[in-house]
């Protein structure tokens, strides 16, 4: 005979007895009580702490991590490399990119190599106020950019070439140093 069912006793059935002793999913509501890990750049309320900082200190994070390396010491003259170590940096969200792609202190030293995606990008990006230190490591894209430095040469600081053995690039160079105007101009060096 089976027992009497009573709504005051559970009922004893063994799937009944083994349902209890298992782990139920919780809800997220009672999920979020307990302890919780906060994910890398996030704090324990789940909120991106990456967009509380501001622009100004973004920048400095970037600044920081420029580095220069000496490429080629020629007494009494060293030659510096610019690495922009940066840009992975800016690759964080969309807002540093942002920040960092449109920061002229970053983009005012310009190192050139052999295509010249730097001096193409930098000059875009930097203010027409701020001077300008622009560095050829590899004189082959100069030709290329000989009316783009004709053009900004008023805002040029520091302009290093250190190899040139090309007649066409002196002449298109002499041009820019015969018929622009160059008050900011501190430094020239171009070796030859």
């Amino acid at each position: 005979m089976l027992p009497a069912y009573t709504p005051n006793r559970p009922m004893d059935h063994p799937r009944r007895r083994r349902a209890e002793f298992q782990e139920r999913p919780r809800p997220r509501a009672m999920r979020l009580r307990g302890p919780m890990v906060p994910s890398p750049g996030r704090n324990a309320t789940g909120r991106d702490l990456t967009k509380t900082l501001p622009p100004e200190l973004i920048v400095k994070i970037c600044e920081y991590m420029v580095e220069t390396e000496v490429v080629r010491d020629l007494a009494p003259w060293k030659l510096y490399r610019s690495y922009k170590k940066w840009i992975p940096a800016s690759s964080t969200c969309m807002r540093w990119r942002k920040i960092a792609f449109t920061a002229p202190s970053l983009w005012r030293v310009i190192d050139v190599g052999s295509t010249g995606w730097a001096l193409r990008f930098g000059l875009d990006l930097v203010p027409d106020g701020v001077p300008l230190e622009i560095t050829f490591h590899d004189p082959g894209p100069i030709p290329f950019f000989v009316s783009t430095l004709h053009k900004n040469a008023h805002r040029i600081e520091k302009l290093i070439i250190p190899e040139l053995d090309d007649r066409d690039i002196l002449s298109g160079l002499t041009s820019i140093f015969c018929w622009s105007s160059m008050p900011q101009l501190k430094e020239l060096w171009v070796n030859t």
